[in-house]
Protein backbone atom coordinates (compact mmCIF):
# COMPACT_ATOMS: atom_id res chain seq x y z
CA UNK A 1 0.00 0.00 0.00
CA UNK A 2 1.36 3.73 -1.10
CA UNK A 3 0.17 6.78 0.58
CA UNK A 4 -0.96 9.19 -1.74
CA UNK A 5 1.53 12.27 -1.86
CA UNK A 6 -0.87 14.82 -2.47
CA UNK A 7 -2.26 13.68 0.62
CA UNK A 8 0.93 14.45 2.99
CA UNK A 9 2.24 17.52 1.05
CA UNK A 10 5.09 15.81 -0.38
CA UNK A 11 3.26 17.10 -4.23
CA UNK A 12 2.13 20.40 -4.47
CA UNK A 13 1.65 20.62 -8.53
CA UNK A 14 0.86 17.87 -10.94
CA UNK A 15 4.17 19.03 -12.94
CA UNK A 16 5.87 16.88 -10.36
CA UNK A 17 4.07 13.96 -11.13
CA UNK A 18 4.84 11.53 -14.43
CA UNK A 19 2.55 12.16 -16.91
CA UNK A 20 0.61 9.53 -19.02
CA UNK A 21 -2.00 9.10 -22.05
CA UNK A 22 -4.17 6.48 -22.85
CA UNK A 23 -3.49 4.26 -25.63
CA UNK A 24 -5.20 3.55 -28.68
CA UNK A 25 -5.39 -0.09 -29.95
CA UNK A 26 -8.18 -1.46 -31.65
CA UNK A 27 -11.29 -0.31 -32.40
CA UNK A 28 -14.19 -2.72 -31.05
CA UNK A 29 -16.88 -0.71 -31.74
CA UNK A 30 -18.77 -2.01 -28.52
CA UNK A 31 -16.74 -0.82 -25.19
CA UNK A 32 -14.64 1.58 -25.33
CA UNK A 33 -12.06 0.67 -22.49
CA UNK A 34 -11.42 -2.42 -24.64
CA UNK A 35 -10.23 -0.14 -27.14
CA UNK A 36 -7.43 2.05 -25.18
CA UNK A 37 -6.19 -0.66 -22.51
CA UNK A 38 -3.25 0.59 -21.62
CA UNK A 39 -1.46 4.15 -20.92
CA UNK A 40 1.98 4.87 -22.42
CA UNK A 41 4.54 7.80 -20.13
CA UNK A 42 4.66 10.89 -22.15
CA UNK A 43 8.28 11.98 -20.71
CA UNK A 44 9.84 8.59 -19.38
CA UNK A 45 9.53 6.78 -15.87
CA UNK A 46 11.98 8.46 -13.32
CA UNK A 47 11.19 9.04 -9.68
CA UNK A 48 8.09 11.22 -9.76
CA UNK A 49 5.66 10.46 -6.60
CA UNK A 50 2.86 10.53 -8.55
CA UNK A 51 1.45 9.59 -11.51
CA UNK A 52 -1.07 12.25 -13.95
CA UNK A 53 -3.25 10.11 -15.98
CA UNK A 54 -4.75 11.67 -18.91
CA UNK A 55 -7.63 9.76 -20.09
CA UNK A 56 -10.04 10.40 -22.54
CA UNK A 57 -13.49 12.19 -21.59
CA UNK A 58 -15.51 9.18 -23.13
CA UNK A 59 -13.21 6.51 -21.33
CA UNK A 60 -13.49 8.83 -18.09
CA UNK A 61 -17.08 9.96 -18.28
CA UNK A 62 -18.60 6.60 -17.53
CA UNK A 63 -15.71 5.22 -14.76
CA UNK A 64 -16.72 8.47 -12.90
CA UNK A 65 -20.12 7.75 -13.18
CA UNK A 66 -19.84 4.54 -11.34
CA UNK A 67 -17.94 6.01 -8.69
CA UNK A 68 -20.41 8.35 -7.91
CA UNK A 69 -22.98 5.94 -7.92
CA UNK A 70 -20.67 3.73 -5.59
CA UNK A 71 -20.51 6.53 -3.36
CA UNK A 72 -24.30 7.96 -3.51
CA UNK A 73 -25.34 3.96 -2.72
CA UNK A 74 -22.63 3.62 0.45
CA UNK A 75 -23.48 6.92 1.28
CA UNK A 76 -20.03 7.90 1.92
CA UNK A 77 -19.15 11.44 2.80
CA UNK A 78 -15.54 13.38 2.87
CA UNK A 79 -13.36 11.70 4.61
CA UNK A 80 -15.06 7.94 5.37
CA UNK A 81 -11.86 5.18 4.36
CA UNK A 82 -12.60 3.22 1.26
CA UNK A 83 -10.71 0.90 -1.10
CA UNK A 84 -12.31 1.87 -5.11
CA UNK A 85 -10.06 -1.15 -7.24
CA UNK A 86 -9.88 -0.67 -10.60
CA UNK A 87 -9.39 -3.86 -12.97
Amino acid sequence: MHENPAASGSVTSGSQCAQVRAEHVRTTGTVEAYDWPSTTPENGWDDEPCVCGHILLKLNFSVGGSLGDLVRSNRLIDFDPCWVEVG
